[in-house]
């Protein structure tokens, strides 16, 4: 490796690492504010930062789609995608972001582990289980409800995996995004104009909520664009494990969260867990390098997504 491939993979770890910074501190700038913005408006914020810039990048993409029936897929996509923010937004809600984070990685832990082709891809996920279990406790004492959200965040991720995947066979760059965001505020304008905001915005509330949308959608997929540039597949996905250290970090910063040494173990377990069934996928070709797709796609990431949706 040369100087120059050196300083680009230097380069590329501190975007992807800043990315992971980025999102999770978005992430809790939307709890910060949700008492006031509501669930719905606060998705709305979300999705409609993430249409803006995913559509802008995919317009002159559109010619190259000869069936205009494949755009289907990216309508399929929505469905996962919009389960996974609302659901871990509700996660945060009543469980606290880092807590949330690392409860949702288990989601593409438990894919990598199905698609690995080695047992040792379950017991990777064995370990991501013990992780949860020291978070919550073995009663799931800590908000089962919350837990459950996490859980069905960390599902939905998985399942936008596996569509995600499909849709981009069929559809090129970024169209799939593009069109299950635009088909998310389809469904999300209606409701948030219904339900309306919990209380009467402010204008520091208001900048709060717009800057959460664009830190949890637009600037984390831009750095990750960047990163992929600089580093190979492996080292990006490997270093998605940081999103639930920065989640906790964050968490702590912005919102007081406090976890204790137990839990705070078991986010090191399902970090590893997830460093793990990674580097075991990048062994199968066919794996499923899952974290890099998610983050460099949505959000969600998550979002990410994750979100991320996270």
């Amino acid at each position: 490796m040369t100087t120059e491939d050196r300083a680009q993979m230097a380069q590329g770890i501190a975007l992807i690492l800043l990315a992971a910074a980025v999102l999770q501190f978005g992430a809790s700038l939307a709890t910060a504010v949700m008492p006031v913005f509501g669930l719905a408006a606060l998705v709305l914020v979300r999705y409609t930062m993430m249409a803006a810039s995913h559509t802008a990048l995919s317009v002159r993409l559109v010619p190259r789609i000869t069936d205009r029936r494949q755009l289907w897929w990216g309508v399929l996509l929505a469905v996962p995608l919009l389960a996974m923010n609302v659901s871990i937004y509700l996660a945060f809600a009543r469980i606290g972001v880092g807590m949330a984070v690392s409860i949702e990685m288990l989601g593409p832990i438990l894919l990598g582990a199905i698609s690995s082709p080695h047992r040792r891809g379950w017991a990777y996920a064995a370990l991501g289980l013990v992780g949860m279990l020291l978070l919550t406790g073995p009663t799931l004492s800590t908000d089962a409800l919350g837990i459950a959200f996490a859980a069905i965040a960390g599902l939905s991720w998985a399942f936008y995996l596996l569509a995600n995947r499909a849709a981009g066979r069929r559809l090129p760059g970024l169209v799939p995004s593009a069109m299950a965001s635009l088909t998310g505020l389809v469904v999300l304008i209606p409701i948030a104009l219904v339900l309306g905001t919990a209380q009467p915005l402010t204008w520091p509330v208001l900048l709060i909520g717009l800057a959460a949308g664009v830190l949890s959608s637009a600037l984390p997929y831009a750095l990750d664009v960047l990163a992929m540039r600089r580093v190979p597949m492996h080292v990006a996905s490997t270093l998605q494990s940081s999103h639930p250290i920065a989640a906790v970090l964050f968490g702590a910063i912005v919102l007081g969260e406090r976890l204790t040494p137990v839990e705070l173990v078991g986010v090191a377990l399902i970090c590893t867990a997830t460093t793990l069934v990674v580097r075991s996928a990048r062994r199968q070709p066919r794996a499923c390098s899952t974290q890099s797709q998610t983050r460099v796609s949505s959000e969600d990431s998550e979002a990410g997504e994750r979100a991320d949706g996270s």
